[in-house]
């Protein structure tokens, strides 16, 4: 039995915002294909140019260590939001809305069990937002991919928009209030490689 998330007119309003993008989804053939990239392979891959842009310009930074864990919680902090997703996903228990929703047009393969919140989502918005703590440049660019694949995650019919919009904010969420303790970590790994033979992978140049 599907579960009931929010109040019934912010269901309502979920629903309806659903339907208007499948229905535009009708009409909008050509942008079919670039949205299914968009909500899977092609926005995790331009995530990942991100992290590694983050990470080349930060290991050439005179405080390099610091700036290198800074760009691997981005990475930490996607792992760790996007298994939180998935463990509220299951508790809530709250189905796909191609489950609910009659003749709704989907545009990838069925999946059963909760969407929300959306744990791609969840990771992407972890990326964007540790990253405006490591390069705010990248971050922006990011954060813009972040929220294109949680669009695309509704126009392909998979989730509804308070599935991705809560991911999106989980991750946030994640990317912030642990970031402390996970930089503080990460950044004494950091500074015991830049101290080894494998320097060059945390800092381009010995201070």
């Amino acid at each position: 039995m599907p579960v009931a998330v929010g109040s019934r007119s912010v269901r309502g309003l979920d629903v309806r915002l659903y339907r208007d993008v499948n229905r535009w989804v009708v009409q909008t053939s050509y942008l079919h294909g670039l949205s299914r990239a968009a909500a899977g392979w092609l926005a995790f891959a331009l995530l990942a140019a991100c992290l590694a842009l983050a990470w080349y310009r930060g290991r050439r930074r005179s405080d390099a260590p610091v700036a290198v864990a800074s760009v691997l919680w981005a990475v930490a902090a996607a792992a760790v939001a996007m298994g939180v997703a998935r463990a509220v996903a299951a508790a809530v228990g709250r189905v796909h809305p191609y489950q609910v929703v009659a003749h709704a047009e989907v545009l990838v393969a069925r999946v059963h069990g909760s969407g929300f919140p959306a744990a791609a989502a969840a990771g992407a918005g972890a990326v964007a937002t540790a990253l405006w703590f490591s390069d705010p440049a990248v971050g922006g660019v990011a954060s813009v991919i972040a929220v294109v694949l949680a669009a695309a995650g509704v126009y392909v019919g998979a989730l509804f928009p308070g599935d991705v919009a809560s991911g999106l904010v989980l991750g946030a969420v994640v990317a912030v209030a642990l970031r402390p303790l996970g930089l503080r970590l990460l950044s004494w790994v950091t500074v015991k490689v830049e101290r080894s033979p494998l320097h060059l992978v945390v800092a381009a140049h010995r201070v």
